[in-house]
This record gives structure tokens, sequence and C-alpha cells, in this order.
């Protein structure tokens, strides 16, 4: 009999513990590798004499997986890497490196990335051992890199650094759960040279990697987009799927079935064990002898390691393979009804094995939507037999195939309201009709498709044309799969745009599902309904009153690492986005539109009143869409440029059905003032007696506190910009990082002295610049946090964010 408690499932409490233990730092506790050594070491020891006097502690026991969790974190966040390790490498300047492809090459806008894993560089006296791994990005190449290929490259390192906004992804974190901690680009082509190897050079991973060529090279016979969904399905391989098909699977919340994660594997174990068994029982020796039900799912186990191998082996992928054998193992064990017990475990086996593991979304994504099946459908499965059929399995077809589809949409509406606020938090777009969608999707693609294209794999090596007739059969349900998402994808509001939550309201929100649906009724859970109510509702309407009765003037310029991008956020709420480009030719440089939305997200901005553009370039159109697309326009307003990118006039051509005014600056001059804000524009001509053209730069006017935004030019407007004179004076200067330095910078402090000088961008020898010798003027450099200047009625005040 187990004991009552906690002690009656002590791998939830313990895995709470270790997990508690991996996010402290994240939330501000951190402890020294060394400190939370010893402090294990003393509470093992405590553990030690309290089980020799015959007692037991989870008190104590909490407390050490808390303190292994914390070290865990340190031990691989930052852990102690040799002295040849490649992130030790000269970064300053370009190196000669020799590797071996360990992960295939991935396509991206403007070339390649794939990992090499280095085995020596060219030092000034030679070649050198080296050790570690290292995403490379190159530029279009003739012939893609396979797994496996020997190769010799001219690299510039650099090490791997976050966007230091509010709410920016973790870069650092996500690559160091991979073991990398540098990344390479290559400039030409030509830097990259393919060296003579042998298949016995290639190691063990030569035969799969033989078999994922033929594989990928007998669905090339397949017609797009078949072929494409199959790569993704079968292979790990999504190079291939279009930005239009992403865009309907993300709409429908279905973007989980292009991924080999839990759900595929998952179904390969059931239809595999499901098939053993029945092969078994088909002899009765065999059933009157062995327990033909366990050794059927000894048998699954082999599809489910076969096919994470097949994938390409991603993280995500054997963490889903993980979580899945744990649980077959739990099967052989007779535990595997103690769910609960069953999902902590594989939470805990995973986490020990890579503990970063816990900060990716896959993970989250999964444990949050098993954790959602077990509590939730089991208190609306029940209630719909006890209602229609009073508890019994019903009778008859249509009757049991209504149960079926009932118990299904108890699982689709558990998983979806179980991961709703991660997937808000994530992705900032919330399927409206995904429910209904995944009802029909995931069997055609899980269910039929996956096991069918499956089965021809298996037979490819034995005959082309049973495996021909399987992908057949399996290219139906495919096909039928994607036409009913790409319709769905078109429904009005078929996705609903939402800002990131804040922990406040993930909290709030849990809370009210818990207590909506508990364990038991009693009262508190009708407290819990209604202060998870106050605390949801609360905390959106707050920050709205807020924003509507402020009085200050704040602009905040990010960390972007090349666009100049601003949020100002004028009296009375109203928001201004601010977006300059610098010239540049080609695609290698575009900018990363997701740091600016993904701030204006995490800010939980719905609207942007002004979309100001000072400069339109491929640095920045891209940001300009993905703003306009992913919030509410109020008006757009450009330097009248008409950029030759198919971006450009996509955003034109989208403001235009939407019927947001657009504001030619060249032609048009903005309204004077908005909200008690100034507002005052520089442009000039780049011919004499011309009319304006070229960038823009805007100054904001606030209780006589000016505000002076420059944006990247060519040298011949900035000179121009100059005529300006004293009329540029203002306390706060934006300037991009190339202006420092030039001419143009020591001439403008002939003409303002300003108090405060922000640059987009990181500053030169890698140390800031603190004090020009011809002013005294505070510098910022956005690469080193976000810069926010606010003007208020006790003056000008500024501090720079601080990760």
């Amino acid at each position: 009999m187990n004991p009552p408690g906690p002690l009656a499932r002590p791998l939830v409490p313990l895995t709470l513990a270790f997990i508690g233990g991996l996010a402290s730092p994240v939330w501000g506790l951190a402890l020294s590798f060394r400190w939370a050594v010893g402090a294990g070491l003393l509470t093992l020891i405590a553990l030690g004499l309290v089980w020799f006097r015959g007692r037991a502690c989870l008190g104590l026991t909490l407390v050490l997986f808390w303190l292994i969790g914390l070290a865990s974190y340190q031990l691989t966040s930052q852990p102690r890497l040799p002295p040849h390790h490649v992130c030790y490498l000269p970064s300053d300047q370009p190196i000669s490196l020799i590797g071996t492809v360990d992960k295939a090459a991935q396509p991206r806008p403007a070339g390649l990335r794939f990992e090499l894993a280095v085995e020596s560089w060219l030092s000034p006296s030679g070649w050198q051992a080296a050790t570690g791994r290292l995403p490379v990005y190159t530029p279009p190449l003739l012939e893609t890199v396979r797994v496996g290929e020997r190769l010799a490259a001219r690299v510039k390192l650099r090490p791997v650094e976050n966007y230091r906004n509010p709410g920016s992804f973790d870069r650092r974190r996500y690559l160091a759960r991979q073991k990398i901690f540098a990344t390479a680009s290559l400039k030409e082509s030509q830097d990259l040279v393919r060296l003579a190897a042998t298949p016995e050079s290639w190691g063990g991973n030569y035969r799969l990697e033989r078999f994922r060529t033929q594989a990928a090279q007998f669905l090339e016979q397949r017609p797009q987009p078949t072929r494409a969904l199959y790569k993704a399905l079968l292979i790990g391989d999504q190079s291939e799927i279009s930005p239009e098909i992403r865009q309907g699977f993300s709409r429908t919340g279905t973007a989980h079935l292009l991924a080999i994660s839990g759900l595929h594997l998952g179904m390969i174990a059931a239809v595999s064990l499901g098939l053993f068994f029945w092969l078994l029982r088909r002899s009765a020796w065999l059933l009157l002898r062995v327990n033909a039900f366990k050794i059927a799912t000894l048998g699954a186990i082999i599809p489910v390691c076969g096919y994470g191998l097949l994938a390409g082996g991603s993280p995500a992928t054997q963490r889903a393979e993980i979580m899945i054998l744990v649980y077959l193992l739990l099967v052989l064990l007779e535990r595997h009804r103690d769910l609960y017990s069953a999902l902590a475990l594989a939470a805990l086996v995973i986490l020990i094995i890579s503990p970063l593991t816990l900060f990716t979304l896959s993970f989250q994504l999964s444990f949050i939507s098993v954790l959602g099946l077990i509590y939730l459908t089991p208190k609306w499965a029940p209630s719909l037999k006890a209602r229609w059929y009073k508890g019994e399995v019903p009778g008859g077809f249509w009757r049991r195939l209504v149960y079926r589809i009932g118990d299904a949409l108890a699982v689709s509406v558990a998983a979806t309201l179980a991961t709703l606020p991660l997937v808000a938090a994530s992705f900032n777009l919330v399927p409206t009709y995904g429910v209904l969608v995944n009802l029909v999707a995931i069997p055609l693609f899980s269910a039929l498709a996956l096991p069918l294209g499956l089965g021809a794999l298996v037979l490819l090596p034995l005959t082309t044309a049973g495996a021909q007739l399987l992908i057949n059969l399996g290219s139906w349900p495919l096909e039928s799969g994607l036409w009913v998402i790409s319709q769905a994808a078109q429904w009005p509001l078929a996705a609903v745009t939402l800002p990131t939550p804040t922990t406040l309201q993930i909290v709030a929100f849990y809370l009210l599902l818990v207590s909506l649906f508990p364990r038991q009724r009693r009262p508190w859970t009708w407290a819990g309904v209604g202060l998870g109510v106050v605390l949801l509702v609360g905390s959106i309407g707050y920050q709205g009153l807020m924003l509507k009765t402020t009085s200050d003037l704040e602009v905040t310029s990010l960390d972007s690492r090349g666009e100049l991008a601003l949020l100002a956020t004028l009296p009375g709420g109203t928001r201004m986005v601010v977006s300059a480009g610098a010239p540049i030719f080609g695609d290698s440089y575009r900018g990363r539109s997701y740091l600016v939305t993904g701030f204006l997200h995490y800010q939980q901005v719905r609207r942007v009143d002004y979309l100001v553009a000072l400069a339109t370039t491929r640095q920045n159109v891209d940001t300009l869409l993905d703003v306009a697309q992913n919030l509410n326009m109020g008006q757009f307003w450009y330097e009248g440029g008409r950029l030759p990118d198919p971006a450009f006039w996509e955003l034109r051509n989208m403001l235009g059905d939407q019927q947001v005014p657009v504001l030619n600056l060249a032609i048009h001059p903005p309204p004077p003032q908005i909200q008690g804000t100034k507002i005052k524009l520089f442009q000039t001509s780049l011919r004499p007696g011309g009319s304006p053209s070229g960038p823009v730069a805007l100054q904001l006017d606030y209780q006589d506190h000016k505000l002076l935004v420059i944006p990247p030019g060519r040298q011949e407007w900035l000179e121009r910009f100059l005529a300006w004179g004293p009329g540029l004076a203002s306390e706060v200067v934006w300037v991009p990082q190339k202006v420092i330095g030039s001419r143009f910078w020591e001439t403008l402090f002939t003409y303002l002295d300003p108090q405060i000088v922000v640059v987009s961008g990181a500053p030169e020898g890698g140390s800031p610049i603190t004090k020009d010798s011809r002013t005294t003027a505070q510098w910022y450099y956005t690469s080193q946090g976000a810069v926010t200047a606010s003007v208020s009625r006790s003056g000008l005040s500024i501090r720079q964010f601080s990760p």
C-alpha cells in the first residue's frame, strides 16, 4: 500500500524540486557551482543522519534535488572548456579550420547553415588540434554539404551573444544546450574546400546517412507539396516547405504536425504495439506461454528508435523519443497507470541528460499538453459518457462513432487550453479553429500518412514497387489534410494576434483553469475562480488605464545590431514605431524583423498609431512589413523612396487593402504636433534645387526637451544634413554606429552639444566611449542593452536595460 500524501508519488515533488533548481538562476536566485556542491554535500550528510535514525524527511530530499538542479544549470550553461576549444580561437581575423559536417545543411534567406565538428585550425606556428562544434553560415553554394563530409574553410569566428532587449530570446542558453559557444561565417563560397574522405571516416553515421539519402531520392519522385510534407514527416527535412504552407499550419494550430515530436513517435509506438499484439494473438501456443502484450511492447521499441534515427536525431526528436521509451518501460513494469509519476520520470530523465532542455519550447509544450490531458480529459470524457450513455460504452456503429468523436474533442480541447499561454507567449498567434482542425488533421497525418510513409521506406531496400504502392496510398490522407488546413487558414478570424502575456497573467490563467475544473468541488475552488478572473482582467485593464493616463514621453532604442529601431510612447498612450535601415546591397545583411515585433508584443502593444520609416532599405523593410502584419495600424509615414524589393510592395499593397493612410514625407509634412509633442523633420535634396529625398531625421520636442533621431545615410547625405545648422540642437541624439569617428560627427558638434548620445550598435574597440574630447555627454550603446529616454514633469532621465 502506498503511503499517503506527497510520498505516494515521490517522483512528482522531486522532479518539481529539480526543475525549481534549474529555473532559480533565471529568477535571479543563483549560487556558484562550488557553493551549490558544498550545500548539496551538507544536505546529503543530513539526509544520511536522518535515514540512520529510521526516519524519512521529504523536505531535505527536496532541498537536495533543488541544489542538484541549480548545480546542473551552472555546469551546463557555463561549462569549463578545454584551452583548445574553438571558442578560444582568434575572433578578430579570418582563420582556417578543418572539420567534419556534424549536422545537415539548412537553407536560409542568404545561403546555408550547417554545423561543423572542428578538428584543427591553422595557427601562426602551423596546424594545431581544436575541438568543439560550430554553426557555419555560408553564402549560396553550388552544391550542398552532407553529414560526414570533411571540409576546410576560412571563416571568421564570433562569440555567441544575446540581443539585450526586454523579452528577447536567450540565444546563448539555447546554443549552450547544444554545446555550441561560438559561431562562424563564410564570406565567399570559394573559402570552402571539400576534402577527400572515405566512408570509414564518417563514423557510425555513414550507413544511416546513406539510407536517409536514398529515402530523400525516393521522395523526390513525389510532386509538390506532397514531397515537402513527406520529407518533413519522415526524415525531418523541412527545407522545401513553402512560407505559405507554414503560415497555414501556424494559423490553424497544426504546426506541430510538421515537426517530429511526441505525437508522431507516440502514434508509431501505438500502431506498432497494436500490430505486434495482433500478430501474437494469431498463435494460441504463444498466448499460453508468454505475455503477448509485454512482448508487443518490447517490439514497439524498435520502430520508435528507428524512426528517431531516421528523422535525424534532433534534440526535440531525442526528447520525444526518451519520453515514449520511458512510458513503454513503465508499461513493461506494470506501473503505467500512475500517469503523473510516469510523466515526472520522463521529465527527470530528459533533464538529467540535458538540463537546459527545460527552457526549450518543445519540452514545455509537450509536457504541459500531456499534463493537461491527464488532468482535464478524465473530467470531461466520463461526464459525456454518463450524460449520453449512462456511463456505458454505447452499442452500434454510429453511437460508438459519436462516442469516439466526443473523446477526441475532449482531448483536443484539453491540450489546447493547457498550452494556450505558452502558445501566446511564443508565437503571439492563437488559432481560433485549432481544436476542430486538429480533430481532422491529426488522424490524417499521424494515423494514416505517417505509418504508410514509414512502411514505404521499410520496403524500399526490398521492393521499389511495394514502396511506391504504400507512398501512393499515404499521399491521399496527406493531401486531404493539407487541403483541410489550407481552407481553414483562409476562414475569417482563423487566428487572433495576442501580445505576450505577463507572468501574472499566465499564473492567473492556470489558477482559473484548475479552479474551474478541480478534482473535487469545494468552496475554495470558487474563490480561486474569482481570484483568477480578478487578476487576469485587472492586469489587462490596469495596463490600459496607465497607458491612457500617462503624461510622459518615453523613447526606447532597441539593440538591433544594424537597423535603427525605436518605440516612442507619447503622452496619452499614442505609440510611434521609428525604423531606419542602412544602405546595403544584397540580402546578406537584412534585418531581423522578429526583434522589433517581439519587443512590441512583450510590451503588450496592440496598436501602432504611427509607423515611421526614416530610411527604407533592405535592412529594415522586413521589420516594417512584420509590424504591419502583426499589429493594428494607424498611419504609415515613409521618406518617399520606392525600394525595388518585393517586401516593400507587399507592405504598400497590404496597407492599401486595409485602407491605412500612407504619408509620403517628401511631399506632405506630418502634423506639427501629436499629443503635445512637437514633430519636426529634416530632409535634404541630393541635387541642388531638387525636391527633398533620401533619409529623414526626426526631432521630438516635449516640455522644451528635444530628442533627435539621425538615420543611417551615405556620406553625401550626411554632409547635406549639416546644412540645417543650429536647428539640429537637441539634448538627446540617436546616431548610427558608423557615424562615430567620421568627419560628419566632428562637424556635428559645432552645432549642438548633446547631454546624451545613444549609439545604435557596439562601441569601437570593444569598450564603451565614456567621454569625447569635445563634449561631456553621456554615451550609451544599444549593444549593451536597450536605452530608454523619458521626459516627464521632473525633467529628462535615461536608463539602460540590464539583462
